[in-house]
């Protein structure tokens, strides 16, 4: 098993915990920290004490790591490349220099010449790599590569629901039917907001209780960093009828490429109304709820109260043909996509 492990994404936290999975349990811990490196003679020597940690092999303890983060100049990969296919500017409009590139160059071909020992582990840690880079082709053999890509934004609620929901069993609790659902919606998705919003909940639960309700979350939860609207939202508001509401999220989620996905979530959701709906007026609604959370289906039962059935059909036909009229104009334009939302939700006058 490699014991060399280079470990990239944009979640600063999540990344920090896949690096410190690596770390031995036993033995010495020497941390090269690069976040406030950024010029050339500060990520110079950043190098060369990386080169020289990992070069000096454990003595009196039993294994060593030396963890190398945030090392933001490691080929980034939202850079340009200049003349010659190097890496040209980094993230934030940085320039890694020729000399640093150099640099990086040599430590790669000088590990993976002489890796280090079984009880030795470096772990290196970025938001971003190439992996056609000359720093990662020189590690290719020696290293294990990690990169944390961040989830589709159709993905990302659910995958911060699970981290919240896996901090929370950490902690020995869990979330009652529907709290994770409200508390995303407040934290958003940041990972590092949701660890310590989840943490504040624990302390307001105190040691007695096991399950965080909506009322909780609400009367703890502050917004957490970059937090943003989940599309449950746009979601939510178009089954309430909020055309107000409808608008607001719309304009966040049908934009670009994700327009044709948000609709067709969107005619989905109108598809389960409608089962709702129809089961209900023929009072047979728990068939329609079955293995549905009790939070969901009374949501989806108040949602399904606003509309007739024939407003509902109508409503997903329209759907279906937004649908069929943004794939076929091949851009996902969302510059009528808003318009056909609103004129779909809306409530006719008898």
């Amino acid at each position: 098993m490699p014991n060399i492990h280079v470990i990239t994404g944009e979640d600063s936290f999540s990344v920090e915990r896949a690096a410190r999975a690596f770390v031995a349990k036993d033995g010495a811990l020497e941390i090269i920290d690069s976040l406030q490196s950024a010029n050339a003679d500060a990520q110079l020597a950043d190098i060369g004490r990386f080169a020289e940690s990992v070069a000096t092999p454990p003595f009196l303890d039993p294994a060593k790591t030396t963890w190398w983060k945030n090392v933001h100049f490691l080929a980034p990969s939202g850079g340009r490349r200049g003349a010659g296919g190097e890496d040209g500017e980094g993230d934030g409009g940085g320039k890694v220099s020729a000399e640093v590139k150099a640099a990086l160059e040599r430590t790669a071909e000088a590990i993976a010449a002489s890796p280090p020992p079984p009880n030795q582990t470096v772990v290196i840690s970025a938001p971003s790599m190439r992996r056609d880079s000359r720093f990662a082709k020189a590690l290719a053999k020696t290293a294990d590569f990690t990169n944390l890509a961040a989830p589709s934004p159709f993905e990302a609620d659910r995958v911060a629901a699970a981290a919240a929901m896996d901090a929370a069993g950490e902690l020995s609790f869990r979330f009652a039917p529907g709290a994770v659902e409200a508390f995303i919606a407040t934290v958003g998705r940041d990972t590092r907001s949701i660890h310590s919003e989840v943490a504040k909940l624990r302390d307001w639960l105190g040691p007695g209780a096991g399950v965080a309700t909506v009322a909780d979350v609400e009367a703890v939860a502050s917004p957490g960093a970059g937090a943003e609207p989940a599309f449950w939202a746009l979601q939510d508001a178009f089954g309430a009828r909020d055309t107000k509401a409808v608008a607001k999220y719309a304009l966040i989620f049908c934009t670009g490429k994700n327009t044709v996905a948000s609709i067709t979530m969107i005619e989905s959701f109108v598809r389960r109304l409608l089962a709702v709906k129809d089961a209900g007026e023929r009072g047979r609604l728990a068939e329609a709820t079955e293995g549905t959370s009790p939070y969901a289906a009374r949501k989806n039962a108040a949602f399904a109260a606003k509309w007739s059935l024939t407003e509902l059909r109508a409503a997903r036909a329209k759907l279906m043909n937004l649908r069929e009229r943004l794939v076929s104009s091949g851009d996902g334009a969302a510059d009528f996509a808003v318009a056909a939302l609103l004129e779909a939700c809306v409530r006719r006058r008898a």
